[in-house]
Order: C-alpha cells, then sequence, then structure tokens
C-alpha cells in the first residue's frame, strides 16, 4: 500500500472512530449520562450564565425548538433551570443548576486529561514532523470545509 493510501485509509479510521465517539453516551456524575451535544449546550450555559433561549440556538446553530426541547431534558435531569428575565417577563432565561456546575466540572477535567495526553504524543516528533503534520491537518480542514463546493459529489 502506498503512503497516500495508507495516509488516506488512517484519515478515514480517525474519523470514523471521532464519529463514534461523539454518539457516545458519557456518564459525568448524577446517575445518568450524556451525549456530547448535552455537553456542548451545557458548556454554552456554563460560559453564558443567564443567556435567552434566541442567543443559546444562535450560538450553538440549531432551532429554538431544538433548544427548547434540550432545555426541558436537562431540566428534568436536574441540570439546568429556566427562569424569567427581571426586566423582561417575556424573556426566558437558562443557567446551570449547581449539579450542571458540577457535570460541567467533571467534563472540563476529562476535556483537559484528552488534550494533555495529546500533547504528551505530541512532545515524541520534532519540530519539523510538527510543522509537516500541522501543514497536511490545515489542508485536510480546509477540503472538509470546502468539500460542497468541489463537485465530487454525484448530481441529482
Amino acid at each position: 500500500m502506498s503512503l497516500n493510501d495508507q495516509i488516506i485509509e488512517l484519515t478515514n479510521m480517525i474519523l470514523s472512530n471521532a464519529i463514534h465517539h461523539e454518539h457516545k453516551q458519557r456518564n459525568f456524575g448524577g446517575g445518568f449520562t450524556l451525549h456530547s451535544s448535552q455537553l456542548r449546550f451545557i458548556d454554552t450555559i456554563h460560559r453564558n450564565p443567564g443567556i435567552n433561549v434566541t442567543d443559546l440556538a444562535q450560538m450553538l446553530g440549531i432551532s429554538k425548538s431544538a433548544v427548547s426541547k434540550m432545555t426541558s431534558k436537562l431540566e428534568t435531569l436536574g441540570l439546568v433551570q429556566r427562569y424569567q428575565a427581571p426586566e423582561n417577563k417575556k424573556d426566558v432565561l437558562v443557567k446551570l443548576t449547581d449539579q450542571g456546575e458540577l457535570v460541567h466540572r467533571r467534563f472540563l477535567k476529562t476535556y483537559h486529561n484528552v488534550f494533555n495526553h495529546i500533547h504528551n504524543q505530541l512532545d515524541e516528533y520534532t519540530p519539523e514532523e510538527k510543522a509537516t503534520i500541522i501543514r497536511f491537518l490545515r489542508g485536510f480542514n480546509n477540503f472538509i470545509l470546502n468539500m460542497d463546493s468541489l463537485q465530487i459529489w454525484p448530481e441529482d
């Protein structure tokens, strides 16, 4: 197998593994598991306490109804709380509960552990090798971002 074929095969395996881990539920305490989308939701609220539903939807790139459904699910789990804005009773705001903050802290600890592991792996490479990896990853990222405009998909 050529080096190009090996790189393509490994890249495909990495993407498949990333998708698998993206859909895997994780336990961050509280006796329940959470999807990565729920963790992103919790992280966004943590970074923007008292955010309204419209802004939350915009930041996450999802609809307001999807935010409402996710909020209801996480509220049932005791992780978020909805409340009315004091200055505008029509505006619904969302914040993390104490349990939600605990889950977020555990998520951040795990996130940092993962990146520390990756950092340690990268220490095994020379600066020149790292520069090559960076160049490849930037090119690959640009490819992914521009796939729709590359006319590689079958015609309708």
